[in-house]
């Protein structure tokens, strides 16, 4: 099984990212604009995207579809660790999988917290420099992937992330070409994407109430917050009791495809992303990328019946 080196990213502020996708010079804390110049920045330097246990062609051909807002190029993690330091200049974005894990000690009792993010991470290296010298590393974006309870454990203990597409419940093509199509669209129309509250596109909230919502199936486990392990709901269904509109289970695989091939028509799925002891449930629109409803809660693990029918409400 291939694993992949997690290091810490001390250039982010506090690491709690409080969006399942964030687009702006910080993930967390306040937002704050991009320095001036930045969108034109980014418009000529080219893209690396680094590529971890998917195929590349598969990942090359999601992207034509996807990314324009500058020229890319498509490299798997050992051609981009065999030459990183090429990589650390002011020509290039970076997106690429990272990951850190937090331990915390309290002064007092003795005892440690342990948390973790993993996160698809677009950042670029700036110089004031005309030689290039003197670069300081800047983000661009981020999304939060999510795992269960045993994976995680499994992170804390080895200090690495293992096979994501196997292991991490958001992280495939489909959804891949979701995060960076919202991306793309805000660093071409000069945007921002920063949401620390829940909103909700009402108009697009609408034709739920004809179309059918895709519920990938891992929504159907649970954590336990005591033993850090996941199990199966004894009826996952009963997270829909007062969803009076058609949903239907997926596979994340059966999802992937669809989202990939989501051209012509809408297409919507729900996303439940949990980040150590916050959580996020998103509807995404598989066509376009966007989010038309998100709502974020902090102290609470598991999606619940209550989170489904805040749901219900807004669309009715």
């Amino acid at each position: 099984m291939k694993k992949l080196l997690i290091f810490a990213c001390i250039f982010l502020f506090g690491i709690t990212m409080n969006a399942q996708v964030s687009v702006g010079a910080r993930l967390s804390g306040p937002y704050k604009d991009f320095p001036k110049g930045t969108y034109k920045e980014i418009a000529n330097k080219k893209t690396i995207f680094v590529v971890d246990d998917l195929d590349i062609t598969a990942y090359e051909n999601m992207l034509k579809d996807v990314w324009t807002v500058n020229d890319y190029e498509v490299i798997e993690r050992s051609a981009f660790k065999a030459n990183k330091k090429s990589y650390i200049s002011d020509k290039y974005v970076i997106s690429e999988v990272v990951g850190v894990v937090n331990t915390r000690t309290n002064t007092q009792t003795g005892s440690t917290t342990t948390s973790v993010y993993v996160y698809q991470f677009l950042y670029h290296y700036h110089s004031k420099k005309k030689d290039g010298s003197k670069l300081k590393r800047r983000t661009i974006a981020g999304v939060f992937l999510t795992a269960d309870g045993e994976t995680i454990n499994k992170t804390i203990a080895s200090q690495t992330f293992a096979n994501l597409d196997k292991d991490y419940h958001n992280y495939g093509l489909g959804y891949l070409k979701n995060y960076f199509q919202l991306i793309n669209r805000e660093l071409k129309n000069e945007g921002y994407y920063f949401a620390y509250d829940s909103d909700e596109n009402k108009k697009e909230l609408r034709k739920l109430k004809k179309a059918t919502l895709y519920v990938p199936d891992y929504l159907k486990s649970k954590l336990n917050a005591f033993t850090g392990t996941d199990s199966e709901k004894e009826n996952p269904d009963d997270l829909f009791k007062k969803y009076d509109y058609s949903f239907e289970w997926i596979s994340k695989d059966a999802l992937n495809e669809k989202i990939l091939n989501a051209k012509d028509e809408d297409l919507f799925y729900i996303s439940w992303v949990r980040a150590n002891s916050q959580k996020f449930v998103n509807v995404i629109n598989a066509r376009t990328g966007e989010i038309i409803y998100e709502d974020y809660e902090v102290l609470a693990y598991n999606i619940k019946k209550n989170d489904i029918s805040r749901l219900a409400s807004k669309i009715k």
